[in-house]
């Protein structure tokens, strides 16, 4: 199931779950956010936002029920973006 950036948050009010049943499912989801080159809030990343980041994404996609979670660049980021090393999200006791 395609989940946009992946995001649920009270302040702004935004969520990439409304309408979506991820129940089982793996999604895909965006990395980054919205307006990442905006550098300005909601979604700021320099600003720390947890909304942005892939732990705090694979989270949200656990609470809303998915099984699994595939991360894609948006085609604008994908030519300046190396992999990063396999196990980067994962916790002390995940690896």
């Amino acid at each position: 199931a395609f989940v946009g950036y992946g995001i649920t948050a009270d302040k702004p009010k935004y969520d990439d779950y409304a309408g979506v049943d991820a129940k089982g499912k793996v999604v895909v989801v965006l990395r980054q956010g919205p307006r990442a080159g905006a550098k300005e809030p909601p979604f700021d990343p320099r600003a720390g936002n947890p909304n942005t980041s892939l732990v705090d994404k694979i989270g949200n996609a656990v609470r809303h029920g998915a099984v699994g979670v595939l991360f894609v660049n948006n085609r604008a980021d994908a030519a300046d973006d190396a992999l990063m090393e396999f196990g980067y999200a994962a916790g002390p006791d995940e690896k």
